[in-house]
């Protein structure tokens, strides 16, 4: 412990300078001006100032000795310290910081607002180009969906128009008479068909004279069958080119769009319905070379 050496005249700066420390309740005295510590004049030295002793209190000190005693160690472990203290000051940050990315500096903080001021309203202008920019977008593609919408409407109408079956009429002309044409391979025929009681004449001779094949005649009267109308129609026929069962072919094609025009409603059906109103379309395939034929090949010998 530290031994304050006083005058009378700084008395009151050593009571004045240790009155903001906690206090004991143990006191020292004051030694004199002289300075002298030795035990002759100890007791000269403590009667003469009696009137000096002064209550000075330390903190967190207890147990001091008398005055005369030995001295106390400095290295007097300190007491505990009391519930009722003080906090200590935390170690926390409390001035401000700049919280952007990448500046941990504290220099020129008015520069970094600004600076950032400008950086953030340079943002917010790009940012409100960009929402132009993709509001512009956004119209072009909803433009572009308004039009892929609306050529599907079309689409599907007309999709629906064409599923509509047309109103077909019959087509008579002047005399009485409904005309259909018809093919087979290289065969053409023209058919002529008006009422009658069953007459079939291909190129001004009876069928049968024309067509000693049953199978020929069948395709000619295939049609009148189907429709259950033999006997009441007479057919006058006129064909050309290829051979008798193209010839026959394209008649029975012609016959059946002739009661076709005749009464569509009557006898379309029945005709549709057994593929009679179709163009057959089969041909003889062409020779090709090295072939014997379309597609046979010659024989092979081994010697």
């Amino acid at each position: 412990m530290l031994i304050y050496r006083c005058s009378r005249q700084s008395h009151a700066a050593v009571l004045s300078a240790t009155s903001s420390f906690q206090t004991t309740t143990t006191p020292f005295r004051c030694l004199s001006s002289n300075g002298n510590n030795n035990g002759n004049n100890n007791n000269s030295n403590n009667n003469s100032n009696d009137n000096n002793f002064s209550r000075i209190r330390r903190p967190n000190q207890t147990g001091f000795n008398k005055p005369g005693g030995p001295s106390v160690s400095r290295n007097r472990p300190s007491s505990p310290p009391s519930p009722l203290a003080a906090p200590q000051p935390s170690l926390l940050r409390t001035h401000m910081i700049d919280l952007f990315p990448g500046n941990y500096d504290d220099d020129d903080d008015d520069d970094d607002l600004a600076s950032t001021d400008a950086s953030s309203d340079t943002t917010m202008m790009e940012g409100w180009d960009d929402d132009d920019s993709n509001y512009s977008d956004m119209e072009a593609t909803m433009a572009q969906l308004h039009r892929q919408s609306l050529e599907r409407e079309a689409q599907k109408q007309r999709w629906l128009q064409n599923s509509i079956p047309p109103v077909r009429v019959p087509v008579i002309d002047e005399m009485g008479r409904s005309y259909g044409r018809g093919g087979r391979k290289a065969a053409q025929a023209r058919v002529w068909l008006t009422p009658g009681f069953g007459n079939v004449t291909v190129n001004r001779k009876d069928i049968i004279d024309y067509f000693p094949r049953f199978s020929d005649r069948e395709l000619v009267t295939s049609p009148l069958v189907v429709t259950r109308t033999c006997g009441k129609f007479d057919l006058q026929c006129i064909v050309k080119g290829g051979g008798l069962t193209g010839q026959a072919g394209a008649i029975r094609l012609g016959v059946a769009r002739a009661l076709q025009y005749w009464n569509p409603q009557a006898y379309r059906p029945a005709l549709k319905k057994m593929g009679y109103l179709t163009r057959d379309a089969r041909k003889v395939e062409r020779k090709k070379i090295g072939r014997v034929k379309a597609r046979k090949r010659p024989q092979w010998n081994r010697r």
